[in-house]
């Protein structure tokens, strides 16, 4: 008797756009004052700190010039918040203390004061918002990173708005417990000649060194922050078309930074578009990356940091410009908003937008997949998020997408778009869900964590799971988003090592990272995964103790294996 034909395949490829496990899911959930041209996620809270340029067409028209607010993710609630300066175009970042620091921004304007050499500090607990210093230089489009020190480093921006105005020559380094003045340092002939405007450069501090990876459109080298000496310089990108600097804008990640890998170091660059591009360039769709290792004592022959195989680049599913980017607890990227044809900026004649057809459809980015298997096309939204759209993590996991200011005045071929109900201003809020949001059943539930934690001291976390069979494998600390101009200045995702795990009490023993080159000091989200599925989060503050025993309060570790299979 001959053999029974094989079965026929599963239809795999077949995927129902609306089922929520496969592709995710948008919601609209609500309407904010102001667009957010810029988010940042207030530490220890459900709350999102909006920024914006005055637009006069506020949905709360008893203020129709305000600019600042705070969105509350739990109550689906806008407050808005006095400001005394213009912010918009501003860079930011959360300081070690949990505050959000906001620092230059745009001249003049509608009342509000001259703010491209603000320096400002929203109180998380009483969301007072005030100037309190200012800057050397002005700074229209600068970026602001924590360093480990607890300073921040304010790097880039133009003088004035406008490309072409007077780049900074010098980044500032900001010190909040001595806040009325800055500390200059001078950057390199080679990083200044590599540059015209220095625009909101991707800037992540190392493990190990402290050192900062510094990326700016095609150009990048590794410096000591303290004094601008450079270490090398980054990998030529692969590319001699593709630009990734306003108005070419791509967008970059750190991947989770995780001890099992002795905290390999790797940063993906995706979208932008080509040097010669204008409103219907059809934009890049690759996305590179580059792996990082490094050895804080190296001995004779032996390198600092090594580079391995350079830039390592892969298409993506659709092109994109002004991307928005968001590193999941389990180290997946969700890519969306930006445009697939055209250019950031807003400046030509009648205030129409720069992009055209919006790209409404995320995609997943699974860095552990092989090179080419890599993405996955997700659920999309009808509404537009083109230039001056924001992102954020919620402490659920989700993302919070709001933004767009020029989401009107444009031409798409997606029948299903729909546009802002105020012309250029989009003040429609939305949350995306990724698929491993809605996997209850193998979610851990935090039950008891503590609120303060300590580099290499371990703490317990109890959790329960829906189903008891089931246990988590993993937490992960994640930093609150800071995001404006597809640059997210304070995202940061990092493994924690487990000491003891007792399945079937629900108990774990975590080691907090070793140091604060690992983990800058501050407010984070402690997430506990079974595997890809991840809990809600809770607040955990991480600080040094009270008396360090080695210097600089930096635990050193041996250097991180060089043997990982490539990208």
């Amino acid at each position: 008797t001959p053999p029974s034909p094989p079965s026929p395949p599963k239809p795999d490829a077949i995927i129902d756009p609306n089922d929520p496990v496969r592709m995710g899911r948008y919601s609209l959930v609500g309407v904010g004052n102001i667009v957010a041209v810029h988010m940042a996620h207030v530490p220890g809270t459900d709350k999102y700190f909006f920024m914006e340029r005055p637009s006069g067409r506020h949905p709360d028209k008893n203020f129709p010039n305000t600019i600042a607010g705070v969105w509350d993710q739990a109550t689906m609630t806008f407050t808005n918040i006095n400001a005394q300066d213009s912010l918009f175009c501003a860079g930011h970042t959360v300081t070690a203390n949990g505050d959000v620091a906001v620092v230059g921004g745009h001249i003049a304007k509608s009342g509000y004061g001259d703010g491209l050499k603000g320096i400002r500090i929203l109180d998380r607990k009483t969301l007072e918002f005030k100037r309190i210093a200012n800057m050397t230089f002005p700074r229209w489009y600068p970026t602001a990173t924590l360093l480990p020190s607890g300073k921040i480093m304010i790097v880039g921006g133009t003088v004035k708005p406008g490309s072409g105005t007077g780049k900074n020559n010098e980044y500032e380094l900001w010190d909040p417990a001595n806040p009325l003045t800055t500390k200059r340092v001078m950057h390199n002939y080679d990083f200044l000649s590599n540059m015209k405007d220095i625009y909101y450069p991707s800037i992540y501090v190392l493990p190990f060194t402290g050192d900062v990876f510094m990326w700016c459109n095609t150009y990048g080298e590794i410096l000591n922050p303290d004094n601008g000496a450079r270490r090398i310089v980054a990998p030529a990108w692969p590319s001699r078309v593709i630009n990734t600097e306003y108005p070419y804008t791509g967008a970059a990640v750190m991947l989770p930074l995780m001890p099992e890998q002795n905290y390999l170091v790797e940063l993906v660059y995706f979208g932008g578009q080509y040097k010669f591009g204008w409103v219907n360039t059809t934009a890049s769709n690759m996305a590179y990356r580059l792996r990082l290792a490094i050895d804080p004592s190296p001995g004779p022959g032996e390198k600092m940091y090594d580079f391995f195989e350079g830039w390592v680049g892969e298409q993506m599913p659709s092109p994109r410009v002004m991307p928005d980017m968001i590193v999941l607890p389990n180290g997946y990227v969700i890519i969306l908003n930006g445009a697939q044809m055209g250019l950031a900026g807003d400046n030509i004649s009648g205030g129409m937008a720069k992009a055209n057809n919006p790209n409404c459809v995320p995609i997943m980015y699974n860095p552990k997949a092989p090179r080419g298997q890599r993405f996955t096309t997700l659920a999309r939204t009808s509404i537009p998020r083109m230039y001056h759209s924001t992102t954020a993590l919620t402490t659920d996991g989700a993302i919070l997408v709001a933004g767009c200011d020029r989401c009107d005045k444009f031409w798409s071929s997606d029948p299903l778009i729909s546009k802002s109900p105020w012309g250029l201003p989009e003040y429609r809020v939305e949350v995306f869900k990724p698929p491993f949001w809605f996997n209850f059943t193998a979610k851990p539930t935090i039950d008891t964590a503590p609120s303060d934690i300590q580099y290499g001291q371990p703490f317990g976390v109890l959790y329960h799971m829906f189903d008891p069979s089931m246990s988590a494998t993993s937490a992960v600390l994640v930093a609150p988003s800071s995001t404006t101009h597809s640059t997210n200045m304070h995202q940061r995702v990092v493994g924690l090592r487990t000491r003891v795990h007792d399945t079937a009490q629900k108990m774990m023993v975590l080691e907090a990272p070793p140091d604060k080159t690992i983990a800058p000091p501050g407010m984070y989200m402690l997430f506990l995964l079974n595997e890809d599925v991840y809990s809600v989060s809770v607040w955990v503050n991480l600080q040094a103790p009270a008396k360090s025993t080695t210097a600089a309060g930096q635990a050193r570790r041996p250097p991180p294996s060089k043997a990982f299979p490539p990208p």
